[in-house]
């Protein structure tokens, strides 16, 4: 269960990302997070690779620690991390990886909606709104309540697809167009960067969305400085200069 605490740094104007001042030092001058594809969050380009990436950069660079982001899919980016190939997960949130150690602050913040047909008449109130639907979803993708609580405990009448790919989004959005799967769910901002992308897939649309879910950097338990790259990211996330750079960075993508 995520804290409230988590939620609350989030979303409240003056403490989004905290108040400490304090300076951080880092265990090493340089940290590799591995990810996934998630325009605008992370991107597969070397000139726009995405505002977290760029945001998160731009403030590590300012305590002397850069950082290398390698873009997988998903369930081999959290295997890999898990191994130790690399120090930890750049966004994640603990049902995606409970053994991994969290930030205290979170990096950022998501809004899952549904997704499906302009020609389907659906509103979410409840899961009864999921009977006789197919929900397609990314295997070890977490989405936050109550959507993580449906695929972990369908009940008769729910029907859950997953698939595990490294251009899982353009799949769903293939599978919806071809009736293969009624619904997915996934960020708005995901959706609307891939949309502008490919205006063709644009007859696509939205339903019911649900509130904003924080997320977090996580480090690999096989990372020898676990505890210190946690105490030094929340550190450098709680700073008012993270608050200004996640904006700024935010705004170019938007």
């Amino acid at each position: 269960m995520r804290s409230w605490f988590f939620v609350i740094l989030l979303v409240l104007p003056t403490s989004a990302f905290g108040q400490s001042e304090r300076v951080p030092v880092a265990p090493s001058k340089n940290i590799q997070l591995a990810a996934t594809e998630w325009c605008p969050y992370v991107c597969s380009n070397d000139k726009k690779p995405g505002f977290i990436v760029e945001y998160l950069r731009e403030l590590l660079i300012s305590y002397d620690v850069s950082l290398d982001v390698f873009v997988l899919p998903w369930s081999r980016a959290i295997f890999s991390a898990r191994q130790g190939t690399y120090d930890g997960l750049l966004t994640a949130v603990p049902s995606e990886a409970p053994d991994f150690l969290f930030s205290s602050v979170a990096t950022g913040s998501y809004q899952m909606c549904f997704f499906g047909s302009t020609e389907l008449d659906f509103h979410y109130d409840n899961r009864e709104a999921l009977q006789g639907k197919t929900l397609g979803i990314i295997h070890n993708y977490g989405y936050g309540e109550p959507i993580d609580g449906i695929i972990e405990a369908p009940v008769k009448g729910e029907s859950i697809y997953p698939i595990a790919s490294s251009d899982a989004l353009n799949q769903l959005i293939e599978m919806t167009r071809l009736g293969r799967i009624d619904l997915f769910v996934e960020d708005r901002m995901v959706v609307a960067n891939t949309l502008i992308e490919h205006p063709h897939k644009a007859q696509l649309g939205r339903f019911s969305c649900f509130e904003e879910i924080p997320f977090f950097t996580a480090i690999s338990p096989q990372n020898t400085n676990v505890n210190a790259w946690q105490v030094f990211l929340t550190q450098a996330l709680s700073s008012v200069l993270a608050r200004k750079l996640y904006h700024q960075a935010k705004s170019r993508y938007q």
